[in-house]
């Protein structure tokens, strides 16, 4: 038995569609559509994260520059103690435990100042990591330049 063979030809652009995925489209594209807004909560919160951080970070640097600028304050009252105490004691008005209490609250208002200097700094460098920025090291040569 001979089966008739058929021969098709096709001129002009051929066009396939899905008919019976609908379902599934639908469900894809609600998937994508979610997905996407995912994402976007995603960058918000990391945006308003980086915005909280440079807000901390100017508030602590902004506090420890006022705190750094007492302290100053501190250590020239100390020094101006120390020089009328040591004046008191050469002049046989003091003790010489007098004067070197003296030294010894002018050496501590200086530590203090020197944390805090210290403390500025480090804020400092916080905020502009904070802000995005970068450096190299010693031996790399800057972005532009590459």
């Amino acid at each position: 038995m001979e089966r008739g063979r058929s021969t098709a030809f096709a001129i002009g652009p051929t066009l396939s569609l899905p008919v019976f995925e609908g379902g599934r489209l639908r469900a894809q594209l609600k998937l994508r559509e979610a997905q996407q807004q995912e994402a976007a909560l995603a960058y918000q919160r990391t945006v308003l994260g980086a915005w909280n951080e440079i807000d901390n970070t100017l508030s602590a640097l902004s506090t420890e520059q006022q705190r750094r600028t007492s302290l100053a304050a501190n250590v020239a009252q100390s020094d101006h103690a120390l020089q009328l105490s040591t004046s008191r004691y050469q002049a046989g008005a003091g003790t010489r435990l007098d004067a070197l209490a003296a030294h010894r609250t002018l050496l501590a208002a200086k530590l203090e100042w020197i944390r805090s200097d210290a403390d500025v700094s480090l804020n400092a460098i916080r905020l502009y990591k904070a802000l995005g920025g970068g450096w190299e090291g010693a031996g790399e040569t800057p972005l532009a330049a590459r």
